[in-house]
């Protein structure tokens, strides 16, 4: 199963292009307008509690979390690369 991330950082920038390019392969799709000073995501937390939720009730599930773009995740695990790094190896495409 695919999770989708969108993420703009402002209010005048779109989620659209994002959007457009998760919809036809992903599954469910998380999306927020939050700048990337914010530490807290609440959009990436679900997404990513949901894809926990999947695998630890099917843990042959395979689960995928795709985001359009690296740079919507790229503070967001810097801060936690440790905790997610051996949990999400090889599942962010």
């Amino acid at each position: 199963m695919r999770i989708g991330y969108a993420r703009c950082s402002t209010a005048q920038q779109e989620l659209a292009s994002q959007l457009a390019a998760l919809e036809p392969v992903c599954k469910r799709i998380f999306s927020e307008k939050i700048s990337t000073r914010v530490k807290v995501r609440p959009e990436l937390e679900k997404a990513l509690k949901l894809a926990y939720d999947i695998k630890e009730a099917a843990p042959h599930q395979e689960v995928v979390l795709t985001v359009h773009e690296l740079k919507r995740l790229s503070r967001f695990t810097d801060r936690r690369s440790g905790r997610m790094g051996s949990e999400l190896h090889g599942c962010v495409a």
